[in-house]
């Protein structure tokens, strides 16, 4: 590659790209799949009054329990659920998960 080519990132293209891939890492695999965790959030979007759910607001235990009934997944701890973000998601939505 000459000087003018290293100026050209789609120069990398013509090159070997392997060097860019992501390297194999050791540890615990997600409990979560990205669609499980996409439908958690969006039951988290709702209300729980459309779940008859008695609630004005989420709590983690409730959020756990409706998405096993829903079965989103088959089992999940309100610790998870509240590791999965949502508070900080569902303030940007303007909605309020406690």
């Amino acid at each position: 590659m000459d000087h003018h080519e290293a100026e050209k990132p789609w120069a990398l293209n013509a090159y070997d790209t392997s060097v860019l891939q992501d390297a194999y890492r050791p540890g615990k695999p997600c409990t979560f799949t990205p669609e499980q965790v996409a439908h958690i959030i969006k039951l988290a979007c709702d209300k729980p009054e459309d779940y008859g759910v008695p609630l004005a607001h989420w709590t983690p235990s409730a959020l756990a329990l409706e998405a096993q009934k829903q079965h989103i997944v088959a089992s999940i701890s309100p610790r998870q659920v509240g590791g999965l973000g949502l508070r900080h998601l569902t303030h940007l939505n303007g909605l309020c998960y406690p």
